[in-house]
């Protein structure tokens, strides 16, 4: 072969994904046809040993699987999988380029289908390795299966708080998303959102759940559109769009309750139908219509209640009640009724003290023991009793911080951080300790910096973050600190007029605190 035609050769690989990389495969395996298959093969998991390679291979070459797996081991493309003794893989780069081959083939889905007689589905506390070996070829080889099985291994981890194996999810559903088949791909694009909804910004997150709306109604599947419907209003809700919120909310209302009431023993859709009115009651309070949002949340309270009652057992829904309850105890002080408030607060505190003790490794419930602690540190300082807040509020703050340093890139846990810094913050003011209160304003503004300049679309993070300006000018100037607090008072500014610029959502109320930030800043 000339250098002009190896050239053309190596020009026409680069033209396709892989191409490079196929080529040097061909070179490894020249006039070997059998090795070349067997590599395929080999390329289908993310490891293999013996066992799992005569399981994948044709009938053929099986037999010969230990000779096989002898002959890859002698390949430069294959490397020792250093999380298993005796077992391989074939090296990143080259196992994805000879994975999309077999799929532009239409051999993917058979090979993978061999390859859940060596990745069964594992028993429920197996390693989340396991689990994810299996989802990933049952996605492939059998996409409604696949998706159903995601859901429940998806919903398992959230309600247990596995957040490390969620994050592992995430990252197979990613590498096998452009692969999959729609049913599949559309739940797998709703989960892979909802596992990384707080880590990447929000536009990117509500495309993926958009696509996966669109599948899943051209696959007429309400149930789960409804669930993405959530997704995108709850969206919409943190960004301060609450007519739109409210609109797709209602939208998921509708086919909720069409649900619900075709099968009044399906406990699943009576609990979203509530969730729902939940969600709904809180734009309904958020817009001002305090009566609205008392009528959803008493329908929720109502259903969880009944739900919990018949299996005290369940945790998720003894863990629904408790944040109806919150919800409730949330309405009661906007009305006034503290003493109201605290009824509700402290019995759904009882409830998250219960299930955090039953599992202290469940992140979720260790999250809403926190909450239930800071809504009583809230009533605590409404009522005069400032010893009692700070107890609250120094208990959530140790829960919190914990969270926020398990996972460093959990971008709730570290927001849940920063406001308990506040609120011990106002609490330190509160007490003359203005010294303490700087230290907590001070820390709260780093973790509001940091997670505003990981996400700039991101409204809500934008707001923290010339809040925290806004506060600290305050307490520089009530110090006597003049021009410390004319600097924060133009930082406020700056953040918040740049975001009415960029036209990020801007509340009618904080226009009005631009005008203010505007004569404190010195601004024209």
């Amino acid at each position: 072969m000339t250098l002009a035609e190896r050239l053309a050769q190596l020009e026409a690989a680069a033209a396709q994904p892989g191409g490079l990389t196929l080529r040097l495969v061909d070179q490894l395996t020249a006039d070997q046809p059998d090795l070349r298959r067997v590599l395929a093969a080999a390329a289908v998991p993310h490891w293999w040993d013996v066992s799992v390679l005569s399981k994948i291979l044709d009938d053929d070459l099986a037999a010969d699987a230990a000779a096989w797996v002898q002959r890859l081991a002698a390949l430069s493309v294959v490397e020792d999988f250093r999380a298993r003794p005796d077992a391989r893989n074939v090296h990143e780069v080259t196992r994805l380029a000879l994975r999309d081959e077999l799929h532009r083939s239409g051999h993917l889905a058979f090979l993978s289908a061999r390859a859940l007689a060596a990745f069964p589905a594992p028993v429920a506390d197996a390693p989340p390795a396991d689990h994810i070996e299996h989802l990933y070829h049952l996605l492939l080889a059998r996409p409604e299966e696949g998706a159903a099985a995601l859901e429940s291994r998806y919903g398992d981890w959230r309600d247990h708080g596995r957040w490390a194996a969620q994050l592992d999810l995430a990252a197979m559903l990613e590498e096998v998303l452009p692969l999959l088949a729609p049913p599949a791909r559309a739940r797998a694009l709703l989960r892979r959102a909802s596992i990384r909804s707080d880590r990447r910004p929000l536009e990117e997150i509500e495309d993926q759940v958009t696509e996966s709306l669109q599948l899943f109604r051209s696959l007429t599947n309400e149930h789960a559109e409804a669930q993405a419907l959530s997704f995108l209003a709850g969206l919409a809700q943190s960004h301060g769009s609450l007519n739109e919120a409210r609109d797709l909310y209602t939208q998921c209302k509708t086919i909720r309750e069409s649900l619900a009431a075709s099968d009044p023993t399906h406990a699943t859709w009576q609990e979203e139908r509530a969730w729902t009115e939940l969600a709904i009651g809180d734009i309904a309070k958020e817009q001002g219509n305090l009566a609205e949002a008392l009528s959803a949340y008493n329908f929720g309270h109502v259903s969880f209640k009944r739900l919990a009652a018949s299996d005290p057992a369940n945790a998720e829904w003894q863990r629904d009640l408790s944040v109806s309850l919150v919800k409730l105890g949330n309405l009661a002080v906007a009305q006034g009724d503290l003493a109201g408030a605290l009824r509700c607060f402290s019995e759904s505190k009882t409830i998250a003290e219960r299930l955090a003790a039953s599992d202290p490794a469940n992140a979720a419930w260790q999250r809403d023991l926190s909450v239930s602690l800071n809504k009583l540190g809230d009533l605590a300082v409404a009522q005069g009793d400032l010893a009692g807040a700070l107890r609250s509020f120094s208990q959530s703050k140790i829960i919190r911080e914990r969270l926020a340093a398990s996972d460093p890139a959990n971008a709730e846990w570290q927001r849940d951080l920063s406001v308990s810094l506040v609120k011990l913050g106002n609490l330190a003011v509160a007490q003359g300790d203005l010294a303490g209160a700087l230290r907590c304003f001070s820390e709260s503004k780093t973790i509001a910096e940091r997670l505003a300049a990981s996400d700039p679309a991101n409204a809500a993070w934008q707001r923290d973050l010339w809040v925290s300006y806004w506060r600290l000018a305050d307490h520089c100037e009530k110090s006597g600190q003049a021009e410390e607090a004319k600097a924060w008072w133009q930082k406020a500014f700056d953040k918040l007029s740049g975001m009415k610029a960029r036209g990020l959502h801007v509340s009618p109320e904080d226009l009005g605190f631009l005008e203010r930030l505007r004569a404190k800043a010195g601004e024209k």
